[in-house]
């Protein structure tokens, strides 16, 4: 052996791989441990942060969102309630103020509202009606005389139990802009504040274009990022509809519909059922995010302020990255260190594994140049010695094999001797145990089918031998009936000489099995001849009996009196069970031989019975129900005489509808032939083609 080739391990297999894996493992585990408490650490710590920032957010916009609409309600009750205004207003309806003095208090109420409109953003309208809605004085002097009787805001201020009203954003049907109504009742000034009951003089309803006051103030405020958003909604029956803009859809006020109960949803449904707290969830988008719920309960809104779970995670993500850098940075250097350190334990090692080498290979005098104060000096130590005794033992054994082979050469030829009779009699041994275990099964079948048959044969013999020993006794007790019970016991006589010839001829065709002559001749002749025999018991059933042979000479090699017998067994069932209709013959030449069919109306097999016909002495429920006297064996003496012949039988019937028999029979069968029938199924249950 070379010990240089036998060094040329691969890496990932030598000591010296593994060793580096093993440490840049070592160091890849601590760096990815380490990496991984920093990540989890610090990625905690930032959604806690984000928690509490969102929850701050939140809590202001919603205190702020309550302030605002404090504010407005309060804005219309300031106009509703000035004294002021209520007596130029109620002025201003009287029939006996002049025309001069009706400007000069409209003027007064407009500078009023102005002024009012110009301190707040948003403020797009206020008008004052009176109780049959209709307007008396109007920022916008063009509605001044138009009904807003069947204006939302106004009914609704008017019935209002404590005179004012909120009516929920909604879309301008002109504008498509997203408004808020406020009303007030207007009373009639009173000399003092405990008159119970002030006439009511109508309404004061301000209305305020949302995006140029709340929804920018909603916007406003740092804390959210590039992709933070803050969102009103509400709940409308199965649906959550925003109510603001927002940073990804700028369209959505009053205009984006969410079905409750979708995942896209969900955030905006807690909101808008009163749930508060933190979720992380999925939002309108489909993004993960992390949002902090709060509920307005003085308008039932909802208000969601939210952020993109991908904008948390930035900086830990840019950490990550670093952490990796540097993880990169410490395999690199664990490599160099664990190869320097590796080299530095494999060199004795190599140098052992090569004098080892020499060894294997019958070298025992290579030198161990190893030289060291460890464990490997030690195990250097220890490999001298033994290739000292090996070297010694080899000198010993080489000793004792020149004395064996000695001994050996004068005895190959009596061992090869030995091995070659003992083959031959395990070759003999073996041959005769399997021609023994063949011939005990062929008596153990032997002697069962000869059990089976004198079985059959005793009880079916026992029947007719009974009816006669009946009917003799029947003829001493009555005397007078004795050309009946004759009569009756000659049909007996007869069925048991059909029992009896009929096994005779089973035994016959068991016992001429090997030695039946087999000749050439013509099947439709002899076919011709029996239908010809059975023509006049069947004219005179009632029954048409009709032969229809193939035009040509149908050429078989066979034993003509088994044939025949076929022929017979199967036309004289057909006539025997078919009361009515018509029974037919057919020859014809087939592919290799001749097809021989049998085809009758009669009563038919059913499906239970089929499987068993052609069992000796069986006879199926419609034969005996038809009260046929028969032996049962005609069906097997056929399935014999196909078998011996080398063809195939096939059957095909319906109770009712009559049955088909249909024989093949090869041109020439052949010995090896028959003997592949006999030895194996020929008996078809199912239809033919």
């Amino acid at each position: 052996m070379n010990p240089h080739v036998a060094m040329n391990v691969p890496l990932r297999r030598s000591l010296l791989g593994r060793l580096l894996a093993a440490l840049c493992c070592v160091a890849f585990i601590s760096v990815a441990g380490l990496g991984l408490a920093a990540y989890m650490s610090e990625r905690s710590a930032l959604r806690q942060q984000i928690y509490a920032q969102l929850i701050i957010i939140a809590d202001f916009k919603k205190g702020f969102t309550a302030l605002w609409l404090a504010e407005r309600r309060a804005d219309t009750q300031l106009l509703a309630s000035n004294k002021l205004n209520q007596e130029h207003f109620s002025d201003l309806l009287s029939p006996a103020t002049s025309s001069e003095e009706k400007a000069s208090l409209l003027d007064s109420l407009v500078d009023s509202m102005h002024l009012l409109q110009q301190s707040r953003p948003g403020y797009s309208q206020i008008v004052m009606a009176d109780v049959h809605g209709v307007i008396r004085a109007a920022t916008d002097p063009t509605l001044i005389g138009q009904s807003i009787a069947d204006d939302e805001a106004f009914i609704h201020t008017m019935a209002a139990p404590d005179g004012q009203y909120t009516q929920d954003l909604y879309l301008h049907p002109e504008t498509g802009r997203p408004e808020m109504k406020f009303g007030h009742v207007m009373h009639a000034a009173t000399a003092n504040d405990v008159e119970p009951q002030p006439a009511v003089l109508g309404a004061v309803i301000l209305t305020v274009d949302a995006e140029q006051s709340l929804f920018r103030l909603i916007d406003l405020g740092p804390g959210l990022g590039s992709t933070g958003e803050t969102m009103l909604v509400r709940s409308e029956g199965d649906t959550t509809v925003f109510l603001n803009n927002t940073r990804f859809a700028p369209e959505a006020a009053l205009n984006l519909r969410l079905r409750q109960g979708t995942p896209e949803a969900y955030l905006a449904t807690l909101a808008a059922n009163a749930v508060e707290g933190i979720q992380q969830a999925t939002d309108y988008r489909g993004q993960e995010v992390l949002a902090a719920i709060r509920y307005i309960p003085q308008l039932q809104w909802g208000l969601v302020v939210k952020i993109d779970d991908n904008e948390i995670l930035a900086p830990v993500y840019r950490l990550t990255f670093r952490l990796v850098m540097v993880a990169g940075v410490v395999i690199v250097l664990a490599v160099l260190v664990s190869w320097a350190l590796a080299r530095t334990l494999i060199k004795p090692l190599t140098q052992l594994v090569r004098a080892t080498q020499a060894v294997a290979s019958g070298d025992l005098r290579t030198p161990i140049a190893v030289q060291r104060q460890d464990e490997l000096g030690a195990l250097a130590g220890a490999f001298r010695e033994m290739v000292t005794a090996l070297d010694q033992r080899q000198r010993q054994l080489e000793a004792a094999h020149a004395e064996v082979a000695a001994f050996a050469e004068k005895n190959v030829e009596l061992v090869q001797q030995l091995r070659e009779l003992n083959a031959s009699l395990e070759e003999k041994v073996a041959e005769r145990t399997q021609e023994l275990a063949a011939a005990n099964a062929r008596l153990r079948e032997l002697d069962r089918l000869k059990s089976k048959f004198v079985s059959n044969v005793s009880h079916e013999l026992r029947s007719p031998i009974t009816s006669l020993r009946g009917f003799l006794e029947l003829m001493k007790i009555n005397p007078a009936k004795q050309e009946q019970y004759l009569a009756l016991m000659n049909a007996q006589v007869d069925l048991l000489g059909r029992y009896i010839e009929e096994i005779l001829e089973l035994s016959r065709l068991e016992q001429q099995r090997e030695h039946l002559v087999f000749a050439p001749l013509d099947f439709n002749p002899l076919v011709a001849s029996v239908v010809a025999t059975y023509q006049p018991q069947a004219e005179a059933a009632g029954l048409r009996l009709i032969f229809r042979p193939d035009p040509g000479p149908l050429q078989v090699r066979g034993n003509e009196e088994e044939l025949a017998h076929l022929v017979v067994n199967l036309v004289a069932n057909a006539v025997n069970y078919t009361p009515e209709g018509s029974i037919t013959v057919i020859t014809q030449a087939d592919p290799g031989g001749v097809q021989f069919v049998v085809q009758d109306t009669g009563i038919g097999i059913p499906d239970e019975d089929l499987p068993h016909i052609f069992e000796r002495f069986y006879r199926g429920q419609n034969a005996i129900q038809s009260q046929i006297r028969g032996t049962g064996l005609g069906l097997g003496i056929v399935k014999e005489i196909v078998q011996l012949h080398g063809g195939t039988i096939q059957v095909d019937s319906q109770v009712g509808r009559g049955t088909i028999f249909r024989v093949w029979l090869p041109s020439d069968p052949g010995p090896a032939r028959r003997r592949q029938s006999m030895a194996a199924p020929t008996v078809d249950l199912k239809p033919g083609d």
